[in-house]
């Protein structure tokens, strides 16, 4: 499984768990395409913890970390979904709607609150593209989910509006 991250507007207080750059440059490919966008469909978010040697329930692994695999999620509305590349890095910003920005903030303060083994995981398609920790709650619209090296954020467009 790759590593992504969660990046959030700057006046947003959240570590990430994994280390990256975030991509610049205007959103189109090298060759001129336009990017994908979508509109509608959903990620699925849940508050989760790092494993421990003492854990009894399932752990997954997760972008170098072991985290506990969430019994459930809760799904978060997305209003749009674009890709965006730039920089040798890609990532895809994504716009909650009124729902999905409410489960975001409810999560992220439940995440806050759990302590420093509390993890925000965020899953589409049926699977779990990372697991970040968060320091306050956050009442964000808007995040950016950073990709690894040679995934393409065009596939994750895809799957956030089948969500």
């Amino acid at each position: 499984m790759t590593s992504r991250l969660l990046m959030l507007p700057l006046s947003a207080m959240l570590v990430l768990a994994f280390a990256g750059c975030t991509p610049g440059g205007d959103g189109y490919t090298d060759d001129d395409r336009e990017p994908a966008t979508a509109t509608g469909g959903a990620l699925e978010l849940a508050v989760s913890e790092i494993c421990t040697d003492q854990s009894e329930l399932e752990c997954v692994s997760v972008g170098g970390q072991r985290i506990v695999a969430p019994a459930s999620f809760q799904r978060a509305g997305v209003a749009e979904a674009t890709a965006a590349r730039g920089d040798g890095a890609s990532a895809v910003e994504v716009t909650f709607d009124k729902n999905g920005t409410a489960v975001f903030a409810a999560l992220t303060s439940q995440a806050a609150g759990a302590g420093d083994a509390a993890r925000l995981v965020i899953g589409v398609g049926g699977d779990i593209h990372s697991a970040v920790s968060v320091l306050e709650a956050l009442d964000t619209s808007e995040v950016r989910i950073v990709l690894g090296p040679g995934e393409d954020p065009d596939d994750l467009v895809d799957l956030i509006r089948e969500g």
